[in-house]
């Protein structure tokens, strides 16, 4: 079967490059100039190492996403072909989510497909447990890493199938590829028991690893040598200080947007003067990166360019979505027409988000509730604009939880709003602030929890005391068995199996909203923010 997919049509366009000082200064500065050269224009020198890389992080189970990337790494295979360089593609964590198997295996699946030379394992790979983990690689060809993994002691079956480090050959070139998972991998896990015994090095340790690996790579003659971190920005900073001999950190976790290369902000030089770059790609596949680097015979950087492209920009390719059938076990069923939707804030956590405010006030009128609520964290993704089928709603919400029905008091939902109002003034925003429908509420820049308002089923405001908030009022509430029995979540709104409890359901946030959206009759449909939360500045 052949596709007509011109993927010319999206080759890359020449962006200007970095080119670094070969000699050596102490200060680090004045080691970069602007050059608008394209990277294939650089010194010919047939000891210099050419190479592009395609890399992402955090595309969360979004298998349209998956299906675009597809596209995007045939167009990287044409750019590296037409510009006889050498090619790698790499990915940095979470690029599974959930625990539903045919989502899973299809991100495996595309991995294998788009030929990823190398992948680092994230938090959310473990969502479903390491049992389950193991049985998604198990007959996998894709070089999986973790170096700062500790398995039990009587053994577990992932540490056959994950190694610290790969090399990959291409054109003669030699590449040493590290991964590390993050440090707080238990705390990102809704049990500790999904881990089944296996645990993290702290921080300091995993970069004493990361040191001793790149010195055996070294040892072994490898001198470009790149880290796949789910560690965070700041993490990554740190490498980048105290470890020497390594390139690039191709990072996640922490869902930061890198664009291009700056000192100081990921451009850093190591304890023997040589460059070393940081980059990530944002977070649920919106966009990926295309690093060009040029090495030296010695295996220092001295020419690179770093671009991060829209995913948006490319065709779902239809292998991928054929993949995707076959493990669903069906084709999705087109459902609505979605003329219009308001951008995703920057950080989804801290803001309104409009794909939320919809699913909830499709939670809420579903399950006939007075309020419905949702962990800012919980949803991944976009609902693409056009014809729109059920399992593109289901792709933003990939955990699977179960909806609850239970009794909320007054008292109890202003104090549930006070504790996620304080992500404001956290670094990570973690847990992020409730999405909400069925009522309208204000924090100031501080997360402080200034006005709320109950909004009744016809439409009218009602406000509430949030000094003095009624005990004895009640609502009933939907939410999901996250928000109403997780850890992180406050005990004020743990609602699940108590005497509070209405109803657990078999099914998650995707059925009512997919439901909610049958309910409009094939009428075109938006979705917007209509400011049901306001951060004061």
């Amino acid at each position: 079967m052949s596709f007509n997919i011109d993927y010319n049509m999206y080759a890359y366009k020449p962006m200007s490059s970095i080119q670094f000082s070969s000699q050596k200064n102490e200060n680090a500065k004045g080691n970069q100039k602007n050059n608008n050269d394209n990277l294939q224009n650089s010194i010919k020198n047939n000891k210099n190492a050419k190479v592009s890389i395609f890399y992402m992080n955090d595309v969360h189970g979004q298998v349209p996403r998956m299906e675009q990337l597809t596209s995007a790494a045939m167009a990287h295979d044409l750019y590296v072909k037409s510009n006889n360089i050498d090619g790698l593609k790499l990915a940095s964590g979470d690029i599974m989510l959930g625990k539903n198997e045919a989502v899973n295996k299809t991100a495996l699946s595309f991995l294998q497909l788009i030929g990823t030379n190398g992948y680092g394992l994230g938090n959310h790979e473990f969502d479903a447990g390491a049992t389950q983990l193991h049985s998604h690689i198990k007959n996998s060809d894709l070089k999986i890493l973790g170096m700062n993994l500790n398995y039990p002691k009587d053994e577990s079956k992932l540490k056959d199938k994950i190694v610290r480090s790969s090399i990959e050959e291409i054109n003669g070139n030699k590449y040493g590829i590290i991964g590390v998972q993050p440090s707080s991998l238990s705390e990102r896990v809704q049990s500790s028991n999904q881990l089944e015994g296996i645990t993290v090095d702290s921080i300091p340790k995993t970069i004493v690893e990361i040191q001793e690996e790149v010195n055996m790579l070294k040892e072994k003659g490898i001198n470009k040598i790149i880290l796949l971190s789910h560690s965070g920005y700041e993490v990554d900073k740190a490498i980048a200080k105290y470890v020497d001999g390594l390139d690039v950190i191709l990072g996640g976790h922490s869902h930061d947007l890198i664009e291009g290369i700056k000192e100081g902000e990921n451009l850093f030089y190591s304890k023997s003067n040589e460059p070393i770059i940081i980059t990530q790609a944002g977070r649920d596949g919106k966009n990926f990166g295309v690093l060009d680097l040029e090495f030296d015979e010695n295996g220092k950087i001295i020419k690179a360019k770093n671009d991060i492209k829209v995913t948006d920009n490319y065709p779902r390719n239809i292998i991928t979505t054929c993949i995707a059938n076959k493990y669903f076990n069906d084709v999705p069923e087109i459902i609505g027409d979605l003329t219009y939707t308001d951008k995703c804030p920057q950080n989804q956590l801290i803001a309104e988000n409009p794909f939320a405010s919809f699913i909830a006030d499709g939670m809420k009128t579903q399950l006939k509730a007075d309020i419905a609520l949702i962990n800012s964290g919980n949803l991944r993704g976009t609902i693409p604009k056009g014809q729109i089928s059920s399992r593109d709603v289901s792709s933003i919400v990939p955990f699977k939880n179960r909806m609850t029905l239970a009794y909320v008091s007054q008292s109890d939902l202003v104090e549930a709003l006070k504790f996620f109002g304080k992500s404001l003034k956290k670094y990570d925003s973690k847990p992020g602030i409730l999405q909400v429908s069925g009522i309208r509420y204000e924090l100031n820049k501080d997360g402080e929890l200034k006005k709320l308002y109950f909004v009744n089923k016809y439409g009218n405001k009602e406000k509430i005391d949030i000094e003095n908030p009624d005990k004895n009022k009640k609502y009933l509430v939907a939410m999901d068995d996250y928000v109403s029995s997780a850890n992180e979540c406050p005990e004020c709104i743990k609602k699940l199996n108590t005497k509070d409890t209405i109803q657990v359901f078999d099914y998650d946030k995707d059925k009512l909203a997919i439901d909610y959206i049958k309910s409009f009759s094939n009428k075109p449909f938006e979705i917007k923010c209509d400011g049901r939360i306001k951060i004061d500045d």
